[in-house]
């Protein structure tokens, strides 16, 4: 996913699988989350009530779930 600032991927690495957040000019790392399965969509994002929200698909037992992240405020 990339917005205007950010570039937002699914990444599998030597720690497991993250969802990482990057500066999209730069490529620096900004933020790591260890996600809890293989991702199976693009990380997707939403707002509600001026909050802002990543969403990312992600292998379940025994189905796929939706995993969601609150940015902070």
């Amino acid at each position: 996913m990339v917005t205007s600032t950010f570039l937002v991927h699914a990444q599998n690495t030597s720690d497991g699988i993250e969802l990482i957040v990057r500066n999209k000019l730069t490529g620096q790392e900004i933020g790591v989350i260890d996600l809890p399965g293989n991702p199976n969509s693009f990380p997707m994002s939403f707002s509600v009530d001026n909050r802002k929200y990543i969403a990312v698909a992600v292998s379940g037992h025994p189905t796929l779930e939706l995993i969601v992240y609150a940015l902070p405020k």
